[in-house]
């Protein structure tokens, strides 16, 4: 980053002081449905035990004492760089999977059709890279394939879950930091 420039990094935080209110995972929980269905192709033999085990999502949620900690430490490589940190904000956010809690009532196919697989395009932005990586070893397009897969049996296994219930909590961090 040059001298006088500015970025804005948005990352999955904790909570750890419950500040923001509770934070979790619904539906199931997430993961579980990418793990059941990650194990459905290998069980199908479309992936193999190796690649399986090799789609690993290293995630790490950091609290705000541990986002700040880089900037407040002269002998980091982030201070020696002349970053800093111009705001820090702590954010719930809340998702519903159904765009309106009034769809439970009537209970509308079609906004369910068009209203999961968003969701999982969502999910899919932030998580295709570790399915893409574990299928390394294969061609570009027998991992489009295997991925897409993946997904489109994601959309359908979610279908079958209670959907109308299903949300998602996060502590999301906006961070502005500056160079001098």
């Amino acid at each position: 980053m040059k001298s006088g420039g500015c970025m804005l990094l948005i990352v999955p935080a904790e909570d750890t002081e419950r500040k923001y209110g509770e934070s979790s995972v619904h539906l199931q929980n997430l993961w579980v449905a990418m793990t059941t269905v990650w194990r459905l192709l290998r069980d199908m033999h479309q992936v193999t035990q190796c690649e399986y085990e090799a789609a690993n999502y290293p995630g790490y949620y950091r609290s705000e004492e541990e986002l700040r900690a880089p900037f407040h430490d002269k002998d980091s490589p982030v201070v020696k760089a002349g970053l800093r940190i111009e705001s820090l904000l702590m954010q719930h956010e809340h998702i519903h999977i159904m765009p309106q809690r009034r769809k439970q009532e009537t209970g509308n196919k079609e906004d369910l059709d068009s209203s999961i697989p968003k969701f999982v395009s969502a999910i899919r932005s932030w998580t295709e890279y570790m399915f893409t990586q574990a299928l390394s070893s294969r061609s570009s397009e027998s991992r489009r394939d295997v991925v897409n897969s993946f997904y489109g049996l994601l959309v359908e296994h979610i279908k079958q879950q209670d959907i109308y219930t299903s949300e998602w909590d996060n502590i999301i961090a906006y961070i502005v930091i500056t160079k001098k």
